[in-house]
């Protein structure tokens, strides 16, 4: 059991209903009320104090197998001793262990002042125990629910502030997203990673927040100084998701997603599988939609350029198996990552 989990104490799950006898009553008396009253368990006392319980079932078993009158058989012959009691303030997961290790069906609860107050079985606590875990598990549940809505609006909001700095960039990212996660599934990844690489694709541009307009929407070929400021935009990405915990997965497959398969790409020139997986799919699918759709500098070419294009560079920009993979989906689906069709609902 977690340690942070708490459960109630045995005081608010007792029975407060209950029968003291003197334990020089006899079994025939006792009988007659737990029978009229009907109870299944009396407590014992002698000078007040407890000393004992008696039960239908253990009253009857001792009867029988000692043969004993009941007018003249008394409690203190058959009752079960010597007693043990619990604190009324004792938590419901303590006295279950302790009632499991003594190997006792019921017992007494006492006051802080040694009064009996109530008794208690292990029925009464495995039910409370299992209402209170229900209650529990119901609270975890709706913080999970919390949690999982507040992630889908951050990301919700990430992506809008996105569209409104650059529409084009906005709308890129979605169908790069949606193309690297057909990728993923073709290369047969397991969810978790669909939906980090799914997630990864979506926001690898969202540091071109940080570019200035003129740079990010220049019709002309940039100058070495805006080129370099444009290089800063995958390192900026990985830093603006970081503080989301549900993203850290994301966040180098963010950062490497303009590495080349031969070391030559940026910020850190990581080479073959040194750069994660999921940035060599989004590399692909990336640059594929960036020279298939209308750029201010140039149209958009045709698929069969853009795939002469890729083929090229496979082993040089791309990951040949990625390439493969790529080419084989693109036989099948020839729309594939050009609708606008939004996947969060599945994937957060």
């Amino acid at each position: 059991m977690d340690n942070n989990f708490q459960s109630d104490s045995i005081k608010n799950h007792m029975t407060k209903s209950f029968i003291c006898f003197d334990r020089g009553t006899n079994i025939f008396t006792i009988a007659g009320t737990m029978s009229k009253k009907h109870i299944s368990c009396v407590v014992i006392t002698e000078k007040s104090a407890p000393v004992g319980i008696i039960t239908e079932r253990d009253m009857v078993k001792r009867m029988v197998a000692g043969a004993r009158d009941p007018r003249k058989t008394l409690a203190g012959d058959v009752m079960t001793s010597p007693l043990f009691c619990l604190d009324e303030d004792t938590d419901l997961i303590e006295a279950q262990q302790i009632m499991h290790k003594k190997r006792i069906r019921r017992t007494i609860v006492t006051s802080k002042n040694g009064n009996v107050i109530g008794l208690i079985t292990q029925t009464d606590i495995s039910k409370a125990l299992s209402t209170t875990l229900e209650s529990k598990l119901h609270e975890i549940q709706t913080i999970y629910t919390n949690v999982r809505r507040l992630f889908s609006d951050t990301v919700k909001a990430l992506f809008f502030t996105l569209d409104a700095k650059d529409h084009y960039t906005g709308t890129h990212s979605k169908q790069v997203s949606i193309l690297a996660y057909a990728l993923c599934s073709a290369m047969n990844l397991d969810h978790q990673s669909k939906r980090d690489i799914y997630l990864a694709a979506l926001f690898h541009d969202i540091g071109k927040i940080r570019v200035r307009d003129l740079v990010l929407n220049k019709p002309g070929k940039l100058l070495d100084e805006e080129f370099d400021e444009m290089k800063v935009h995958p390192t900026v990405s990985a830093a603006i998701v970081k503080p989301i915990s549900e993203l850290k997965r994301s966040i180098a497959i963010i950062r490497h997603h303009h590495e080349w398969y031969n070391g030559k790409g940026y910020p850190r020139g990581l080479k073959g599988n040194r750069i994660p997986l999921g940035s060599r799919i989004i590399t692909v699918a990336d640059c594929y939609n960036a020279m298939t759709t209308d750029r201010p500098y140039r149209a958009a070419m045709k698929q069969e350029d853009a795939l002469h294009i890729i083929k090229s560079m496979s082993g040089i920009q791309f990951d040949p198996e990625v390439v493969k993979v790529f080419l084989e989906l693109i036989a099948r689906r020839k729309d594939i990552g050009l609708g606008t069709r939004s996947m969060l609902h599945k994937l957060i």
